[in-house]
C-alpha cells in the first residue's frame, strides 16, 4: 500500500534514480579536510584487507554465518571492525574518520553479501548504518541518548535542506 506522499507523486518521481554509492562515497571523501583523507584511506584499506584477506577469511565467514538479521551482521560487524582497527593503531586514528570509513566498509560488506546471494533491502542498510553508528559511539563511551541527539540533529538538517 502506497503512502500519502507516493500517491501524490507523478510516475516519473516514483522511480527513484539508482543510488551510486561509489560516487557518493567519493563525494564524501572530497568534502573532508585534506589532512583527514590519509587517515580515512588507511582505515578503509585496513578494513578491506581484514574483510577480504586470506588470513582473516575464515573469521569473517564465521561471523557472517551467524543466525542474525543481515542488518546486525553488517552494522555490528563493521562497528567492531573499525574499533579493532583503531585499537591496533593504539587509538591514534582521528575519531572524525571512523564513521565515514565505517560507511565505506559497510557498503563494501553489503556488496559482498549481495554477491553471495544475500538479499539486502534499503531498510537493512539503514538499520545497519544505525547499528554501526551506535556501536562505534558506544565503544568510545558514547551514550545512546547522545547518539539519538546526533540523529535528531541530522534529521532536522535534512528536513531543513529538503524544505529549502
Amino acid at each position: 500500500m502506497a503512502g500519502i506522499i507516493q500517491d501524490k507523486m507523478n510516475p516519473a518521481q516514483k522511480q527513484a534514480p539508482k543510488f551510486d554509492h561509489g560516487a557518493e562515497l567519493q563525494k564524501m571523501r572530497s568534502n573532508m579536510p585534506p589532512k583527514m583523507r590519509n587517515a580515512f584511506d588507511r582505515v578503509v584499506l585496513a578494513g578491506q584487507r581484514i574483510m577480504y584477506g586470506k588470513e582473516t577469511k575464515q573469521v569473517v565467514e564465521q561471523f557472517l554465518s551467524h543466525d542474525m538479521p543481515v542488518a546486525n551482521k553488517l552494522g555490528e560487524g563493521v562497528a567492531n571492525l573499525v574499533v579493532m582497527i583503531d585499537n591496533k593503531a593504539n587509538g591514534a586514528i582521528p575519531k572524525d574518520v571512523l564513521i565515514p570509513a565505517g560507511t565505506v566498509l559497510l557498503f563494501d560488506a553489503a556488496d559482498f553479501l549481495k554477491q553471495t546471494g544475500e538479499t539486502i533491502s534499503a531498510q537493512d542498510i539503514g538499520k545497519a548504518y544505525e547499528l554501526m553508528f551506535y556501536g562505534i559511539f558506544e565503544a568510545y563511551g558514547g551514550k545512546p541518548e547522545q547518539v539519538d541527539a546526533v540523529f535528531d540533529k541530522m534529521g532536522q538538517e535534512h528536513a531543513s535542506k529538503a524544505g529549502a
